[in-house]
């Protein structure tokens, strides 16, 4: 074997287990996920400026808003940030949004050259889903090994933060419902208790905008799903389960859906519509490119407005208008709906997409919440999903043919 042909082989290799291992490094160390895209950033540029060319066009020309989306995401994000802070910090922000955009190509162009490899990216996407539910239902019996539990009464998986937890779980747990339509009848019943585990440690992280998100998104797909009769039965009779299940072992599940479904007199008092009254107002001194990070300016106007010192303002769509300006929110839309776009054109023709779409109207409700944008965890891992739902789009594969 001559000297080239081997280094090819290796390249080849160490992307295959560079890109395995991201998913599973999002839901244990975000520390190891940054030296995995470092070091498949390197792998990748070898691989794309002197692998085939063939491929390359394929994936732009069906891809196109998308590929356009995440450049003009870029570019006004980093715009505003060198508004707001200067070159220094812009250059910070342009290397972060482009690894993002870097996340995306990574499983895109890994899968466009050889379809068997999309077993191996879902395969890693469910070994990660193993992982992370597995020791959130190690927390709830209090085995916490690795202490990562900072609040008894909620499931973080090992992040230490239920809001982080919750977020990759809305993708797992949609990733493990679009298999159950898929799998044979011999296989269904190991992937209802998967589902099961799933929605149990979602709703014992007490984050209700993930559990209201991760409903509307069920009762979209069910809806769309409405053909799979046993899969269909199956679904709702585990997740009526789950939910009497959690409320028989978990007290504090049924203090939170009360105070959901009989929310008290004060709730117009709640410190989340204090914080987004604060990001409205900080938002309006710098309409279009915003201004400085949240938790710096909301001490600048504190003592004008009386509430709890937060770190966001617990609303994705606010913290990037207070962040990053008009031209950063449309910005962010524009990538957003792109994606959502795509898959509803797409429903029906992509075995996957209907996760995918469910998974973006759940993080769309989820946004109205929570700044989950701002978490790296989430934030790569729904990118990784979202390259991997795509690549097995019907366009690419009937091109590639």
């Amino acid at each position: 074997m001559t000297s080239p042909l081997i280094l090819i082989n290796t390249f080849k290799l160490l992307e295959s287990i560079f890109i395995f291992l991201f998913p599973v490094s999002l839901v244990t160390s975000i520390t190891l996920a940054g030296i995995l895209i470092y070091l498949g950033a390197i792998v990748f540029a070898l691989r794309f400026f002197f692998g085939s060319t063939s491929y390359k066009g394929i994936i732009f020309q069906n891809f196109l808003s998308i590929h356009r989306a995440f450049l003009i995401y870029i570019f006004a994000f980093t715009l505003s940030k060198i508004v707001n802070s200067g070159f220094e910090e812009g250059f910070h922000s342009f290397i972060r949004c482009s690894q993002d955009y870097f996340v995306f190509l990574w499983v895109l162009f890994f899968l466009s050259q050889n379809e068997s490899k999309f077993k191996l990216i879902k395969y890693s996407l469910l070994i990660a889903a193993i992982i992370s539910i597995s020791y959130g239902l190690l927390q709830f019996f209090h085995m916490d090994i690795l202490h990562r539990q900072t609040d008894i009464n909620r499931l973080s998986g090992f992040h230490k933060n239920s809001y982080s937890y919750g977020g990759q779980l809305i993708i797992f747990f949609f990733l493990i419902l679009n298999n159950l339509f898929l799998t044979c009848s011999k296989k269904k019943v190991f992937t209802i208790i998967f589902l099961i585990m799933c929605l149990f440690c979602i709703l014992c992280t007490l984050e209700r905008s993930v559990i209201l998100s991760v409903f509307i998104g069920l009762a979209l797909f069910l809806i769309i799903q409405k053909n799979h009769k046993i899969a269909l039965f199956a679904t709702v009779a585990s997740v009526l389960g789950v939910i009497l299940l959690a409320l028989t072992v978990n007290k504090k599940f049924l203090k939170r859906v009360e105070n959901i479904l009989f929310a008290p007199d004060s709730l117009l008092g709640n410190v989340r519509f204090k914080v987004w009254d604060i990001a409205i107002s900080i938002w309006k001194k710098n309409i279009l490119f915003g201004t400085k990070e949240f938790p710096l300016i909301y001490h600048e106007v504190s003592s004008t407005h009386p509430a709890q010192i937060l770190t966001h303002a617990h609303n994705t769509y606010l913290q990037i208008l207070v962040t990053k300006g008009l031209i950063g929110f449309f910005a962010f839309i524009n990538l957003f709906f792109s994606i959502l776009y795509y898959s509803i054109k797409n429903l029906g023709k992509n075995t996957y997409v209907l996760s995918l779409f469910s998974v973006m109207i759940a993080f769309l409700v989820h946004g109205f919440f929570e700044f989950y944008w701002g978490d790296t965890e989430v934030r790569y891992l729904l990118i990784y999903f979202i390259g991997f739902v795509l690549s097995n789009s019907l366009d690419l594969k009937l091109k590639k043919e």
